[in-house]
């Protein structure tokens, strides 16, 4: 079944890193962000950083919850889905707004940051980080 979807008002200041903003049904929504962020005093790149195989974070498994057995809802099937007014000042870093209904959505945020300061460690600029 096809149904129509009106927003009335839609302010979004900013989308942006695998976010999305989808309006209506959907199968499938699998947005993924994967970040190595270097906050350094003085920018230099050694040219063997970056290496997201590197790091045990990026090669976990995703974390599965157990979908409960008695879970009970309603379903009313109306063909239309309206809002009236939506403002959104960001989604960020694989979030998402929809409006509308969606089978499966698979949202992956992983960063690992680093921070090397001159004020804290002066030998942080004589090599990269070491990967963890």
């Amino acid at each position: 079944m096809t149904r129509l979807s009106v927003i009335g008002f839609l302010d979004i200041n900013a989308v942006i890193f695998s976010s999305v903003v989808f309006i209506g049904d959907n199968w499938l929504i699998a947005p993924r962000t994967r970040v190595i962020a270097v906050r350094r005093d003085f920018p230099s790149f050694f040219g063997n950083e970056g290496r997201f195989e590197d790091y045990p974070l990026f090669q976990r498994d995703w974390p599965r919850l157990p979908v409960p057995a008695d879970v009970h809802f309603v379903k009313r099937d109306e063909g239309v889905i309206q809002v009236d007014l939506v403002r959104l000042t960001s989604l960020s870093t694989s979030a998402m707004f929809q409006a509308g209904s969606t089978h499966t959505v698979r949202s992956e945020s992983r960063v690992k940051q680093f921070r090397q300061l001159a004020s804290t460690n002066p030998a942080a600029f004589s090599h990269p980080p070491a990967p963890r």
